[in-house]
């Protein structure tokens, strides 16, 4: 059998807040991610789940540099990737994108959907020709329609917005997406769309995803293996039978009881 492939891992990752008490004198300090390791397949979509506030976006920014984490090592395809070595950093976030959790605030309301797509091409310095190639095949792999390029995004719905915030992610043909919590701020009838969409794009083009959400019903269904995160830690991880089946530990099975169809069971 072969080997999976692991795209990214990460060790000891901490994230500490500062901010000042409420004289300015004290400052105090707020542990979001502690001591996390982590490894991603190529692939693969690992789901990180748990209740707000818990650490699940701030990791996942960490992971991608968005976030300066306070300690750990994040390790690109085997490379460790200091957080104080920019260029390489830099590399590595070329091959790494987000989906935002609000579709509506995550899309400048002054530039059409071209200028929105056009946005992160412009690091790569492309002839227009090849610009052009990049925004017609995005659009497609999006079900969006060409006409839909010279539209503002209030002229679409949650859903196609989304769609867009997919394509910009999908434009510089990345190996990881983080979809931070992509779906929440979606009618229930379009969340299923966003997410088979996701699975199809996955399936098609190889991408690896860090899929944060609440709906642990909706990460069963896109994830392979799942991290559950309380208070900046991952105190469960396993693949999705294993913790759906068989949860270790009280916190997973609290979380579980909100899915409908899941009972606890005994012995």
């Amino acid at each position: 059998m072969k080997e999976k492939e692991r795209i990214l891992s990460a060790r000891g990752i901490e994230k500490i807040f500062y901010q000042r008490d409420f004289w300015g004198r004290k400052k105090i300090a707020t542990h979001a991610v502690q001591e996390v390791d982590l490894d991603l397949y190529k692939g693969e979509c690992y789901g990180l789940v748990g209740e707000s506030g818990c650490g699940k976006s701030t990791l996942g920014r960490c992971l991608l540099g968005l976030l300066k984490r306070t300690e750990g090592e994040v390790y690109f395809h085997g490379k460790e990737v200091r957080k104080d070595d920019q260029r390489a950093m830099r590399k590595m976030q070329d091959k790494m994108q987000i989906i935002f959790q609000d579709p509506y605030s995550s899309l400048n309301p002054h530039w059409n959907v071209e200028e929105i797509l056009k946005e992160p091409l412009r690091r790569l310095k492309l002839s227009r020709a090849e610009e052009e190639t990049k925004i017609k095949k995005a659009l497609e792999m999006v079900s969006l329609a060409e006409a839909d390029r010279r539209k503002m995004p209030y002229a679409f719905s949650g859903g196609q917005r989304q769609r867009i915030g997919i394509a910009r992610a999908l434009i510089v043909e990345p190996e990881i997406i983080l979809c931070d919590e992509p779906i929440s701020a979606l009618d229930v009838s379009i969340q299923a769309q966003i997410v088979n969409l996701l699975k199809d794009l996955q399936k098609e083009l190889g991408l690896s995803y860090i899929f944060t959400a609440h709906d642990l019903a909706m990460v069963r269904y896109i994830s392979d293996r799942i991290g559950v995160m309380q208070a900046g830690r991952i105190v469960e991880e396993g693949d999705c039978e294993s913790i759906f089946q068989n949860p270790q530990k009280e916190y997973t099975r609290t979380l579980l009881s909100a899915v409908p169809g899941w009972y606890r069971r005994e012995g």
